[in-house]
């Protein structure tokens, strides 16, 4: 794990054959000089972290329910904790600890996270609360992210039942292939801008691109198949408290500086969130709430609120 944001990678999953796995993604930058002008989440993400609150105000929306009046601002693209240095402890060999204090004008007050090695297994178990210092309704996210095979639908993708899939109603900071503020059924039977059906279950896609799909009411679990390498990577978290799942696959589209085009990763991101667009649209009416889909976390002053999520790795 390390400080900055509390992102966890690389971690080795050991399977029963012996055989390691390190499936969690390192941005290819992240060791490279010079990085201080970008912003502390973009010099070197990596693996898994926690984003209170969770969001980047879109470029520029596409539907009529989300105008720049209403998108507002984040001091911090997903959250102070996500920007800043944690302090880090390990009471015991299989366990840290991380614990960040938000500044005085913020209305939380602290987060905390455990990671557990689970003994004898290729799992992690981690919890993350959130103490709350004023009343306040934000969004919130976890972000694991993993790595892609070289192989065009190496990987798998297996969600649990969910009501419905959106594609992402904004602009993004690369070529798109899905039509923008769509609702569809089926991953694996997406339209795509040109006409075309593309099976957004099996990544990294042929073109070059940043795509983001939101998975509703999804019932907390993930599997990721790497068929090339011949493992699955499970995800399991609490649907009551993340009824959303955020999928971003960046596959090679970014070419401004540090990504370069060479960016291979897939974000599978559990969300009370209106896809990652903040606060302030996460606590308006949307196409979600109206569907009864919760979309931001509500905390009382004094207030500690947990969550207990997994991570867990195992041959094909």
């Amino acid at each position: 794990m390390h400080s900055l944001g509390a992102m966890l990678a690389p971690v080795d999953f050991t399977l029963p054959n012996g055989r390691n796995i390190s499936p969690l993604h390192i941005a290819p930058w992240a060791n490279e000089p010079n990085l201080e002008n970008y912003p502390a989440i973009i010099r070197g993400p990596r693996g898994e972290w926690p984003c209170v609150p969770f969001g980047v105000p879109p470029i520029e929306a596409s539907s009529d329910e989300i105008s720049h009046l209403n998108i507002g601002s984040e001091e911090y693209p997903h959250g102070y904790g996500a920007n800043h240095y944690w302090d880090l402890s390990s009471i015991i060999p299989e366990q840290i600890t991380a614990q960040i204090q938000y500044p005085t004008k913020s209305d939380i007050h602290q987060l905390k996270r455990t990671v557990i090695g689970v003994k004898d297994e290729a799992r992690l178990e981690i919890n993350l609360s959130i103490e709350a210092r004023h009343d306040i309704s934000i969004p919130i996210g976890l972000h694991p992210t993993f790595r892609l095979p070289s192989t065009i639908g190496g990987m798998r993708l297996v969600p649990s039942a969910c009501d419905q899939i959106w594609t992402y109603p904004a602009k993004l900071e690369a070529n798109r292939l899905f039509k923008g503020n769509k609702c569809y059924s089926d991953l694996s039977a997406i339209p795509a801008i040109d006409g075309s059906i593309i099976d957004a279950s099996r990544v990294p896609f042929k073109d070059k691109c940043e795509e983001i799909l939101v998975l509703t009411g999804i019932d907390g679990k993930f599997t990721l198949e790497n068929l090339e390498e011949g493992y699955r990577v499970i995800l399991k978290w609490n649907k009551n408290h993340f009824p959303s799942l955020m999928i971003w696959v960046s596959n090679l589209g970014r070419s401004k500086e540090p990504w370069n085009g060479r960016n291979l990763c897939v974000g599978v991101e559990p969300i009370c969130s209106v896809f990652d667009f903040g606060t302030n649209v996460s606590n308006m009416p949307s196409r979600f709430s109206k569907d009864g889909i919760r979309t931001a976390l509500s905390l009382k002053a004094g207030q500690k609120w947990e969550t207990n999520y997994s991570i867990e790795v195992e041959p094909l």
